[in-house]
């Protein structure tokens, strides 16, 4: 083992030159304007972007499953919508839609429930895919908030003196610790 002593203004710091230290890999700080144009061009990215793969089945999941289900109603829809219009203008019931024949206000009535549900699904695709745009632009702001040992937050019961009604009071104590 070779071992250096190294003296600088009365302090001897020893090293030893066969032991390597391991530093933590410190990741670049994420830009958010990056991280939210990547979110909205594509859902995931800017997690991605920001290191945080594991919420990217969450995304993928959120969107493809009502993308999936709007797809799926306005698929309905359009039968519906086709059979009541064969229906109204040549009194001809489409393959398919038999069980309405002689009910036009029930097919009316689900091409109406399919195109709302649709509707509804198109409000709710574009809310988690703004999620996402959201998610990813927070995430990138707070890569750099420090979570160190020195930030706390302590809750305590606390008793005091309520001197409006001349008697002791109980409550809770909050006490931040920022250094």
């Amino acid at each position: 083992m070779a071992q250096t002593d190294i003296t600088t203004d009365s302090v001897s710091v020893k090293t030893d030159s066969t032991k390597v230290k391991k530093e933590k890999k410190i990741h670049k700080a994420t830009i958010p304007w990056k991280a939210a144009l990547m979110s909205g061009i594509v859902p995931g990215l800017g997690q991605i972007y920001n290191r945080k793969y594991w919420k990217l089945p969450i995304v993928w999941g959120a969107i493809a499953t009502s993308s999936y289900f709007m797809i799926s109603n306005q698929t309905k829809y359009i039968g519906f919508r086709d059979a009541y219009r064969s229906w109204v203008n040549d009194s001809i019931i489409n393959p398919g839609y038999e069980a309405y024949q002689y009910n036009p206000t029930g097919l009316k009535n689900e091409r109406d429930n399919y195109e709302r549900t649709r509707n509804i699904l198109i409000i709710v695709t574009a809310a988690l895919w703004t999620l996402n745009i959201v998610d990813a632009a927070v995430d990138a702001h707070l890569s750099t908030f420090d979570v160190g040992p020195n930030l706390s937050m302590k809750i305590a019961p606390a008793t005091f003196y309520n001197a409006y009604q001349n008697q002791p009071g109980f409550g809770v104590s909050v006490t931040f610790n920022l250094k």
